[in-house]
């Protein structure tokens, strides 16, 4: 019988493949705290769609960036190749959701004592009560719930945003600064004074609207900034960057570029530990403090 002959048109494309396949699937907290985060700052003070909006442009101009070897479309919903972003707006998780998703021998997800504790501390306490999952279920009559206990209905649904939001073709056909103008457009044709009950309402979706364009384009030029820098310093992926380290990436950064500052450095240092950089340990962050000071006094 014929060997199986590997999938992939060349070789970058097969690694790539490969590495998507045999990566093991891990739970990525970093969403849910930047979430927790922009909630924090806003819940309360903007409009429902605005929050949402600002949600999303905090968690793109603060997630951690990986670019892979030989990846020529960048991006990933989590920190890193096969990470799962949790959505506690959606369902916040039990630790025994978490611990169970770390064991069952089915589709598993690898789950940390860091994410537990994070989960636990950070997560829990400002979304247990606010999930879309537990207010639907508060919502529902008793007879409906013990159906769900009896286990008629699934829980598919249940942990999940139903469908995919996708571009169409005009994605390709004008930019979002583009699309910024018609929304400005629009913005600047809504009667106050008219008859339209929903002009507040409209408002306020046009503005989240303007909010989300400005968010993807953070995120696109993070990126962009990042490639850049890094293929400056002969640091072309996340193996490369693991090898030299991130206090001598940093060092062929400030070299090259001498604005970079500590924020650089730190998030240098958790795309190597796998780390959100605002999470490193206070120890961590003092050490390399005080080598971004070294270099900062003249010693590059």
């Amino acid at each position: 019988m014929a060997e199986r002959q590997e999938r992939g048109m060349n070789e970058r494309i097969r690694r790539l493949r490969r590495q998507s396949v045999e990566t093991q699937p891990h739970i990525d907290i970093e969403r849910a705290v930047l979430e927790t985060e922009a909630y924090q700052m806003y819940e309360g003070k903007v409009s429902v769609p605005e929050l949402r909006a600002l949600t999303l442009k905090h968690i793109f101009s603060h997630k951690t960036l990986y670019i892979g070897e030989g990846e020529l479309i960048v991006g990933e919903k989590g920190t890193d190749p096969q990470s799962a972003p949790t959505l506690p707006e959606l369902c916040c998780h039990t630790l025994e959701d978490m611990r169970n998703m770390n064991d069952r021998a089915v589709v598993n997800f690898t789950v940390t004592e860091e994410d537990l504790r994070i989960q636990e501390e950070k997560i829990i306490p400002y979304w247990e009560d606010r999930s879309m999952r537990r207010r639907i279920l508060d919502s529902m009559p008793q007879e409906w719930r013990d159906a769900y206990g009896a286990g008629i209905f699934t829980e598919f649904m249940e942990q999940r945003g139903p469908g995919h939001t996708v571009g169409s073709a005009k994605l390709y056909e004008k930019g979002y600064l583009d699309y910024q103008e018609d929304i400005r457009a629009a913005l600047a044709k809504l009667d106050y004074a008219g008859a339209d009950p929903e002009v507040l309402n409209r408002r306020d979706q046009l503005n989240a609207m303007l909010i989300a364009c400005d968010a993807i384009m953070i995120l696109g030029r993070r990126y962009g900034e990042l490639a850049r820098k890094l293929a400056a310093v002969g640091i072309e992926s996340p193996e490369q960057l693991a090898e030299a380290g991130a206090k001598e990436a940093f060092f062929r950064l400030k070299k090259t570029f001498p604005q970079v500052c500590l924020v650089h450095l730190y998030a240098l240092e958790g795309a190597v530990t796998g780390q959100e950089y605002n999470q490193l340990p206070e120890e961590t962050k003092r050490e390399l403090k005080a080598f971004s000071d070294y270099l900062k006094n003249g010693s590059v």
